[in-house]
Parts: C-alpha cells; structure tokens; sequence
C-alpha cells in the first residue's frame, strides 16, 4: 500500500472481478480508511470484468517484460515500475 498509496495518491473506486481475496474483511477495511468505494461488477456486466481481466494481463506481460533478463525471483521489487 505504501508504494502505490504514496507514490500515485488515494484511490477513489477499486474496481475487482469478485475474487474471494478482494471481498474479505482487509479489503473492505483498506476501502473504508481510505474513504473509496468498492465496486464488483454484476454478473449481467461482463464487459466490465473483462475491463479488469484485461488490465490484469497488460500488468503481468509488463511484471514480465521487465524480469524477462533477470536470473531472480524479485518480481515484488519490479511491481511499482510496471504500474507506471
């Protein structure tokens, strides 16, 4: 949190796909300190799942790109650098 929260600002909204580890108490108090709202789109809306499936496949093909000349398992170290 600290690396996102201070380095790009306070989200308004989290947008998740319903995935059990997006609905559970942490997340729901992390939306609740930082004043935001969650949403999870309906199942009636796919288009709206696939808005963040597909920002999930552009985020790890960049966690990849920038690890593919690396001989580590830091990926975590990179994350930051492929959310810009």
């Amino acid at each position: 949190m600290d690396e996102v929260v201070l380095k790009f600002g306070v989200f308004r909204e989290l947008l998740t796909d319903g995935a059990p580890e997006m609905t559970g108490r942490v997340i729901e108090q992390l939306v609740n300190l930082l004043q935001a709202k969650q949403t999870n789109p309906v199942l009636y809306r796919p288009q709206m799942i696939g808005l963040v499936e597909c920002f999930h496949r552009t985020w790890k093909d960049c966690v990849a790109t920038f690890m593919a000349d690396e001989k580590q398992n830091d990926w975590s170290d990179w994350t930051a650098a492929s959310a810009q």
